[in-house]
């Protein structure tokens, strides 16, 4: 599953490295789904921070330097 370009998971370096080409061509939104219920509560929201405190400032970054 982790192979599908629609499917984006992994350590932080994975995440980023899916994400690019989408940044490349684009994108600026992207929808997160998690499993809610199946993993607890805070472990969803330690994932939720990792993406606002690594994910995120990473493309804003980069957006910044090719305005």
């Amino acid at each position: 599953i982790k192979a599908h370009p629609m499917v984006i998971l992994g350590d932080l370096d994975d995440v980023i490295c899916k994400l690019e080409p989408f940044a490349q061509g684009g994108v600026d939104q992207i929808i997160c789904c998690m499993p809610v219920g199946r993993i607890p509560h805070p472990n969803l929201v330690k994932s939720l921070k990792r993406v606002r405190n690594f994910i995120l400032p990473h493309f804003a970054s980069n957006r910044a330097a090719t305005v």
